[in-house]
C-alpha cells in the first residue's frame, strides 16, 4: 500500500488552536499540560503497521468493514489487549476534589513522579506537572460521547485499502478503578505535543505501571458487537493543485452532531485538517502542493439530530484549504460592507497601540512586554500561556491581564521554531487587540460598519483558516498588516497586528 493511499483520521473534540481567541473551550478542554512527556515508542510487528509514527490497524487483517447505505459500520476489528482495558460503558460516579487530589498524588508516584508534582488548577481538573495526563471527576463530564457539539477521547484510524475505508477505533482514557475519575492521555487532545499519535505500546505502558489504580475496560474481548457505532460516509476525494481546487470543487459534509476529518495528502506525507461544525472546514499548507483532499465524516451512532448533509465548495486560498458552506454567505455580507468606500492610507502609527498607561508596537521585543508589565495573571496555572507544539515551532502567548480570562485586553503570540519556550530564537508572531483599541479606537464589539470610515477600503477579505463563519478584512501597510476578524454577524470580534 502507498503511503499516499494512507488516509488516517483522528476523531477528537474540540482539538483546535485557538491562541488568538484566549477562550478556553472547557475545563477540561484548555489545560493543556506539557513539560517533558517520553515520546511514544514507534515499534514494528507482525500485528501493526507503523507509518511515520502513526500507528495503522493490524495489516494483515483481510476482511475491510462494509458500509450500507444507511451509512452505519457493520464490521471492525478490536485490537487486543488494548479492548481490553480501556473503557467500553460510560460510568459516573460522585467525589470531591480531596479525593481528586489523593488520586492524581497516587497516579503521580505509580508514574515515577514526585506527589508534589500533581495539582488540581482552577476548572477542578487534576493534572501531573511533567506529564501529558489530566484527570476529571467522572460525574463532571456529561457525555463520553459529546461536550458542545464534539465527542471526547474517541480516536479513529483510517486508511483506504484497495478502495475500501478500514476504521479502527478506540478511547484514549482509562477510568480509575472506582470509576470516580477518568485519567486522560494527553489532556483532551488524540496527538501528543510530539506530532505523533499514541502507540499501543504506549497506552499499555502507562496502563500497566498504575493497573492498580486503574480499572479495567471490558472482563471479555471486545467484539465487533461490543464495539461502539460510528454513522460514516464514505470519504470524497479530489485532486488539488498548487494554483488552487480544480473547478471549485463541490462536495457534502454531514453535519448536526458529527465529527469530521479532512486529510491533505501528498506523496510523502499525510496531513491533518479539523472541522468544527459541518459549515466549516480548513487547513494551513505551507505552499499547498499537488495531491489529493480526502473528505472523512463520522459522528456517534444514535446520539442527537439526525444526520444531515451540507453542500458546499472547497476553495484554497493563500495555501488554506476551507470548506464553505452553499448557504454561507458571510464573505458576500461582508464586502457589501465596503462597496464605494474610499482608500484611506495605513501609516506606522496603526502598529502602535496604549495599555495601562504604555506605549506598544508591533517593533517590541518579546522581552520588552514581561520587563514592562511581568507575566500575565494565572500564567503558570494555564499551561505558561497554553503551550502548543507543532512542527514548525513551540506557540504560547502573553495574554494581559490574565491567561484565564475570556475577558482580555490584548494577546502577544509568541513562537519558537526550536521548540524551546523563551529560547533564543523566541520571537512575536502577531499581537491581538480585543478590549485593548487600534491606534484609530476601534475594539473588539465594534460593528465592521465603523471600519469604513476609520480605515476605508480594504485590502483584501478572506475567510478566517478554521472558522469559515469568520471572515478577515486585512489592511496592508508598510510595517505589516492590520487584520480584523468580522463574524456572521457584522461585528468586529477583535484585530490583530502582524508584522513584515
Amino acid at each position: 500500500m502507498k503511503k499516499k493511499d494512507i488516509v488516517i483520521a483522528a476523531i477528537a473534540g474540540a482539538g483546535v488552536f485557538l491562541l488568538i481567541a484566549g477562550i478556553p473551550f472547557a475545563a477540561f478542554v484548555a489545560r493543556v499540560i506539557k513539560a517533558n512527556s517520553p515520546e511514544a515508542p514507534i515499534t514494528t510487528n507482525a500485528d501493526t503497521t507503523v507509518i511515520d509514527g502513526l500507528t495503522d490497524v493490524n495489516a494483515d487483517r483481510s476482511t475491510p468493514p462494509t458500509i450500507n447505505a444507511d451509512k452505519t459500520t457493520e464490521t471492525y476489528y478490536c485490537n487486543e489487549p488494548l479492548w481490553s482495558v480501556l473503557p467500553t460503558e460510560v460510568r459516573y460516579e460522585d467525589s470531591d476534589e480531596t479525593e481528586l487530589l489523593k488520586f492524581t498524588q497516587d497516579l503521580a508516584v505509580a508514574m515515577g513522579f514526585d506527589p508534589e508534582n500533581a495539582a488540581i488548577d482552577k476548572w477542578g481538573v487534576g493534572y501531573i506537572e511533567g506529564s501529558d495526563i489530566q484527570i476529571f471527576r467522572s460525574c463532571d463530564i456529561p457525555s463520553e460521547y459529546e461536550y458542545e457539539g464534539d465527542p471526547l477521547f474517541l480516536v479513529s484510524y483510517e486508511y483506504l485499502d484497495g478502495g475500501e475505508l478500514v476504521k479502527d477505533f478506540r478511547r484514549t482514557f482509562f477510568y480509575s478503578s472506582d470509576f470516580k475519575f477518568v485519567v486522560a492521555l494527553n489532556g483532551s487532545y488524540v496527538r501528543s505535543y510530539w506530532g505523533e499519535f499514541y502507540t499501543e505500546d504506549y497506552i499499555m505502558e502507562i496502563y500497566n505501571r498504575c493497573e492498580p489504580l486503574l480499572a479495567r475496560g471490558s472482563k471479555e474481548p471486545a467484539t465487533p458487537q461490543g464495539a461502539p457505532k460510528l454513522l460514516i460516509g464514505e470519504p470524497i476525494m479530489f485532486d488539488v493543485t498548487g494554483d488552487g481546487v480544480e473547478d471549485a470543487v463541490t462536495c457534502s459534509m454531514y453535519g448536526s452532531g458529527m465529527v469530521r476529518t479532512i486529510l491533505y495528502v501528498r506523496d510523502g506525507a499525510t496531513d491533518e485538517l479539523y472541522g468544527l461544525d459541518g459549515y466549516n472546514y480548513s487547513y494551513f499548507a505551507e505552499g499547498v502542493e499537488d495531491g489529493r483532499l480526502v473528505v472523512v465524516m463520522a459522528g456517534p451512532y444514535g446520539y442527537g439530530d439526525p444526520v444531515k448533509e451540507i453542500q458546499g465548495t472547497v476553495v484554497l486560498e493563500n495555501g488554506l484549504l476551507i470548506f464553505v458552506a452553499d448557504d454561507n454567505t458571510i464573505m458576500e455580507d461582508t464586502a457589501a460592507i465596503f462597496e464605494g468606500a474610499e482608500d484611506i492610507a495605513v501609516t506606522d502609527e496603526d502598529f502602535v497601540f496604549e495599555y495601562d498607561g504604555h506605549t506598544f508596537s508591533i517593533d517590541n521585543d518579546w522581552h520588552d512586554y514581561i520587563d514592562i508589565l511581568d507575566y500575565p495573571e494565572e500564567y503558570e496555572a494555564n499551561n505558561y500561556g497554553f503551550v502548543s507544539y507543532y512542527n514548525n515551532g513551540l506557540w504560547w502567548k502573553l495574554q494581559y491581564p490574565s491567561s484565564g480570562d475570556s475577558d482580555w485586553y490584548f494577546a502577544v503570540t509568541l513562537v519558537s521554531p526550536s521548540h524551546e519556550r523563551e529560547g533564543t530564537d523566541t520571537e512575536v508572531d502577531y499581537i491581538a487587540l480585543d478590549m485593548t483599541p487600534t491606534a484609530r479606537g476601534v475594539v473588539g464589539g465594534d460593528p465592521a460598519e465603523s471600519l469604513v470610515s476609520l480605515y476605508g477600503a480594504p485590502d483584501r477579505i478572506e475567510y478566517f483558516g478554521e472558522k469559515a463563519e469568520l471572515v478577515w478584512v486585512i489592511y496592508e501597510g508598510m510595517k505589516g498588516e492590520i487584520c480584523f476578524a468580522i463574524n456572521n454577524e457584522g461585528i468586529i470580534e477583535y484585530s490583530v497586528l502582524r508584522g513584515k
